[in-house]
């Protein structure tokens, strides 16, 4: 077997057929499986990519170690060689705004981290605690100022732009975003004054899956992209949103360094085998130690019950998990309940917002948004406030609405809303990531008590398992938590 070391990755070829059982015995090792129809197990997720027309496995070079081992033990004779990709640095002439300096401690303390020789860097600051702009503030600090490359689901485009808008030189028209295939494959002919390449995570799993499985007919490999750009540095926001393509993008793309974003990446509720590859994509002794934590946010669980339970749907029958897409569903369709509901949901967003600032309500549908939208309207029930929904597709300047009616998809993660003095979480979840990010749309504000209020039905088991974990959650990031209940039955 041959395996060649390059930056982040090891290159590993079968040379028989002995090296081809344990090529695929690696995959097995570097995979979750998922049950399927009949009980069969199926790869739901790959912590490595296998280019098919070369017959070769892609694996981190974190993983040198135990594969070297694993040969061994299975008699597989081996030789190894490094090869030390090339840096393509296309420099610009862009810096930060006059005034743009890190805001605290924390910040500086993170610029410091970014300045160690690692491949890989894990920024954790806390929500709203100024991740993307002290990124940008870190980047054109040295004098150097290259292109940068992010690589980010499409919805977070807007935060980017804002962000560069306010903390860089940088004009909007030298922002380019890559999305499809097409344009992807034609970045060669980005201009050269083009200081930013915004690449859709969407676009690179659809580029990643045809260029290994043998189906894209271009001479452009995925490692080729950082040299064509320019860029030494990748940026991956959010990647805890789907951590393997994360994974297969740095071991695709392979740069010089990334630098990845999230105030939630890892959770206890992690597959084993994802709890591995977390620490093989970053080793722990590399990870930026934690700041303390910042309580600013109170934690409020409401409770309700609701009436002729047995009349609702609330779960699925084929994989027997709650969801509360079909509960919503379920209140939409009955006219008397779904009032009832939006009553409820109404006053207790009426004991924690101060009507000063902003207030974000979630569900987890667009057509619940809708509706609850217009249950605001037609009663008049803010007449002084602008109210509007953010769902896909919705323009940013939405989020200066003073009330905002989203989802957990369109505003659950990564959306700066400024002044949001209450969020009113109707989605019950059991999911760390979900109470870490959308607690976080809270922005710490001065002198004022915030609030994160979600309610929970005493009669649906699975609310009252979801609300004892996130009990245990918040007690380490709640200002206060307490505990109510709305007295009317839904």
């Amino acid at each position: 077997m041959k395996l060649v070391k390059k930056r982040n990755r090891i290159e590993l070829v079968p040379e028989n057929v002995i090296d081809s059982v344990m090529i695929n015995r690696i995959k097995m090792k570097c995979s979750v499986f998922t049950k399927i129809g009949g009980g069969v197990l199926k790869p739901s997720k790959m912590f490595y990519l296998y280019d098919e027309e070369n017959d070769t496995l892609v694996i981190s070079c974190n993983q040198l170690d135990q594969i070297t081992k694993m040969l061994l033990e299975n008699g597989v004779q081996y030789t190894m060689s490094e090869s030390v990709p090339k840096v393509a640095t296309h420099n610009l002439d862009i810096a930060t705004r006059p005034g743009m300096e890190f805001r605290d401690d924390v910040q500086r303390d993170y610029h410091k981290y970014l300045q160690n020789d690692y491949n890989t860097y894990l920024c954790q600051l806390q929500a709203g605690k100024g991740k993307t702009g002290s990124t940008l503030l870190s980047l054109l600090s040295d004098g150097k100022h290259s292109r940068m490359l992010i690589c980010i689901q499409p919805t977070f485009n807007n935060i980017w732009f804002d962000a560069i808008e306010k903390f860089t030189n940088i004009e909007s028209d030298k922002i380019v975003t890559v999305s499809g295939m097409t344009e992807l494959l034609n970045i060669d002919s980005i201009e050269d004054d083009v200081a930013v390449v915004i690449i859709s995570s969407v676009t690179l799993r659809n580029y990643f899956d045809s260029f290994y499985s043998g189906n894209l007919d271009t001479e452009m490999r995925p490692e080729h992209i950082p040299q064509i750009l320019g860029t030494p540095v990748m940026i991956l926001d959010e990647p805890h949103m789907d951590f393997s393509l994360a994974y297969k993008t740095v071991l695709a793309l392979n740069p010089k360094k990334t630098i990845m974003l999230t105030a939630s990446y890892d959770s206890p509720q992690d597959d084993p085998v994802v709890k591995r590859f977390k620490k093989l994509i970053i080793l722990p002794e590399q990870v930026m130690p934690k700041a303390e934590f910042d309580k600013y946010v109170n934690v409020a669980f409401m409770q309700y019950r609701f009436n002729d339970i047995h009349k609702l749907v609330y779960m699925n029958k084929y994989t027997k998990y709650y969801s509360q897409v079909m509960l919503e569903n379920s209140i939409l369709k009955d006219n008397t309940r779904r009032v009832n509901y939006f009553k409820m949901v109404l006053s207790v967003a009426e004991q924690f917002y101060d009507r000063k600032h902003r207030m974000l309500v979630l569900f987890s549908r667009k057509d619940m948004c809708r509706a609850f939208y217009q249950y605001l309207v037609d009663n008049e029930l803010y007449p002084e406030k602008d109210i509007s929904t953010y769902l896909g597709g919705d323009s940013a300047t939405v989020l200066e609405s003073d009330i905002i009616i989203s989802t957990e998809k369109s505003c659950g993660t990564g959306k700066d809303i400024d002044n949001c003095q209450c969020t009113v979480n109707t989605i019950n979840s059991k999911s760390d990531y979900f109470g870490i990010q959308v607690s976080g749309r809270n922005r710490k504000m001065k002198d004022t008590e915030q609030y994160y209020v979600t309610l929970w039905a005493t009669n649906i088991t699975q609310h009252g398992t979801y609300k004892k974990y996130n009990m245990d959650l918040f007690h380490t990031r709640a200002k206060k938590i307490t505990n109510d209940y709305y007295s009317y039955p839904v």
